[in-house]
């Protein structure tokens, strides 16, 4: 199964990269994105593993937590054979107002 990557999951993956290289240092903040990258081809492999997120608001839509990172949710979707990549975001979001698309 191959990915779509959303704008908005690059953007999210560079703003919480950058959080953690500020506020916990580098190699954290390295460990963290390698762990998204693991948990992101575990979804890869077992696409319906995820919580459908009803209450996002956009169909299809399904979360999992970052392996090792819980406070991070990865929000992804399948759709014709692909992983689409949605968002990943923090656990203090809230998550009601979190734009998919």
């Amino acid at each position: 199964m191959n990915f779509i990557v959303r704008p908005a999951f690059w953007i999210d993956l560079d703003r919480h990269h950058f959080w953690l290289c500020k506020h916990a240092g580098e190699i954290l903040a390295d460990k963290w994105l390698e762990a998204v990258w693991q948990t992101i081809f575990f979804l890869r492999d077992n696409p319906e593993i995820g919580r459908l997120r009803r209450d996002i608001g956009h169909d299809g839509v399904r979360s999992w937590l970052v392996s090792g990172f819980s406070r991070w949710t990865l929000f992804y979707g399948v759709r014709d054979g692909f992983t689409v990549l949605y968002r990943v975001e923090g656990g203090e979001r809230n998550l009601r107002g979190l734009v998919i698309g």
